[in-house]
């Protein structure tokens, strides 16, 4: 973070490919730039982190139907199926209010233990 901060036309924003890496950044963010993480997890939610959720249960389902489709015979593997076998889902923003976390005013376990209350 303090890497980035340094560069020549600043940072607006980070966006970390866990909530995990994001509690680091925002630990480490010496600038107060945004931190935003990825999954949802109840550490995002118990210290304000936005964070993209995945919908689960629609990657389930949609898993559930393939696989059921293939064992039926419904969906091929062929190279020229008309049968999908993929699907889109849509992860959704969840925006919390933004606070860096003091680099040591909280202890990082202290932030893990109030998240899994």
């Amino acid at each position: 973070m303090q890497q980035l901060a340094r560069t020549a036309g600043g940072i607006d924003a980070v966006l970390c490919a866990s909530d995990a890496l994001a509690l680091g950044a925002m630990i480490a963010n010496p600038t107060r730039v945004p931190v935003t993480g990825y999954d949802n997890t109840p550490i995002a939610a118990a210290i304000g982190l936005s964070s993209v959720d995945q919908p689960v249960d629609e990657v389930a389902a949609g898993v559930l139907e393939l696989l059921t489709g293939e064992f039926e015979g419904r969906v091929s593997h062929a190279p020229d199926s008309a049968s999908p076998r993929y699907r889109m889902v849509t992860p959704r923003l969840v925006t919390r209010q933004f606070e860096a976390i003091p680099r040591d005013s909280v202890p990082v376990n202290a932030l893990v233990d109030e998240a899994s209350r």
